[in-house]
């Protein structure tokens, strides 16, 4: 903060005479902040130039008392000890200092330094809120992950461990009994459907030992009966994926019966509230992966790969009339194709597990993989194009 008007006049005087002086050659200007104390900088200009400088002594009478000269030297020197003398006064005015010296280059250089207030508003200080200061929701909290899909997996560890937590994970139902049995856990994020043992037998086993541990169920999607399974299975809670982070960290700090302690408040991304359903929707993938492009390319080459896989499955179980596998298939399919909201092919997997368990004809059954399929590579050309942007 200082007078503006001031600063241009002293520049005004300073170039002005610069020019005066400098038949060839050039004038420069050049500033710098020098020096910062608390909320006080210092403004530092340096004006030079190459013309036929000060002599010596008048130049040692200028720096030191910038008095102005007497009439002889005021003829002399076209009034540059007038222009030098208010030029003092008006630095004076703002606590600054002033120097005149040699060019090495030729002819005479002037700096003068003063010092300005920042005008840095007092709502700075209170920028950081007290919601600032509080931890991570999951901070402290130690969390064992069930899950088998690969981009799941990758998932989970990020919004966990950006959360606060230590995360560990089991590749299938047999592995989180093992390791809960080696180590103490806050709670479980179980998937109920994995490879060797699945989610609701691993929990029986669980409960069976005797064990109080939190668990929450996470599944593909939300079909009728799936949430009764899981609660009689003695899981605590049950998600749906793809889960909303913020959510998620809710039901984990509910089933642990420390919901809403001392940690920053649950606030809803737009996406997570979002009615419309697009082709896909890369907002959730994007929010998780917090502009890394790195973390982002590889989330989705991992979901290339994985559903390209899961869909082969499904239809060499579908050429072999085994609707009960396809069926499987196809809830995994959901729980990848939700990780990037791909609502039609989801909404298409849907018609086909209802269809399947309505017992529909093998030839209808077919047809709505065959739609699902085609559906997939129309998103897949919007996910290959947002690759290359990686």
């Amino acid at each position: 903060m200082g007078d503006a008007g001031r600063l241009q006049q002293i520049l005004h005087n300073l170039i002005d005479n610069a020019i005066k002086f400098t038949h060839q050659g050039e004038v420069k200007l050049a500033a710098s902040s020098t020096q910062l104390e608390e909320r006080q900088v210092y403004l530092r200009v340096s004006v030079s130039d190459t013309g036929i400088g000060i002599p010596e002594d008048m130049r040692t009478k200028v720096g030191q008392v910038f008095t102005q000269l007497d009439e002889g030297d005021i003829r002399k020197y076209g009034g540059v000890g007038l222009g030098l003398a208010l030029t003092r006064e008006l630095i004076a005015l703002h606590n600054g200092t002033i120097d005149v010296l040699s060019n090495p280059g030729g002819g005479t250089r002037i700096e003068f330094s003063i010092p300005y207030q920042l005008d840095v508003p007092e709502t700075i200080a209170e920028a950081t809120t007290a919601d600032d200061l509080l931890l991570p929701p999951l901070t402290g909290k130690c969390i064992l992950v069930a899950e088998d899909n690969l981009l799941n997996q990758k998932l989970a560890i990020k919004t966990l461990t950006g959360a606060g937590a230590e995360v560990d994970l089991a590749e299938n139902g047999q592995e989180a009994v093992r390791m809960l049995m080696e180590k103490s856990y806050d709670c479980i994020l179980m998937d109920v459907q994995m490879p060797q043992m699945d989610g609701l037998e691993a929990t029986r086993v669980i409960r069976g030992g005797g064990s109080a541990i939190p668990i929450i169920a996470l599944t593909a999607g939300a079909l009728k009966g799936d949430r009764e399974r899981c609660l009689l299975a003695g899981m605590n809670d049950y998600v749906s994926k793809p889960y909303i982070p913020k959510d998620l960290f809710q039901r984990i700090l509910l089933v642990i019966g420390e919901r809403f302690a001392d940690t920053a408040p649950f606030r809803p991304e737009r996406w997570e509230t979002a009615t419309v359903k697009p082709l896909l929707d890369l907002r959730p993938l994007k929010g998780i992966a917090a502009n890394d492009q790195q973390a982002m390319l590889e989330y989705l080459q991992s979901f290339i790969d994985n559903t390209g896989v899961m869909f082969n499955h499904l239809l060499d179980a579908a050429h072999r009339n085994q609707w009960e596998t396809v069926g499987r298939h196809a809830k995994a399919l959901y729980a990848s194709l939700m990780v990037l909201r791909v609502h039609p092919v989801v909404d298409m997997l849907m018609i086909l597990m209802d269809d399947i368990r309505a017992n529909s004809p093998a030839d209808k059954l077919m047809g709505d993989i065959q739609v699902a399929i085609k559906l997939y590579k129309e998103a897949l050309v919007v996910i290959e194009d947002e690759i290359r942007k990686c």
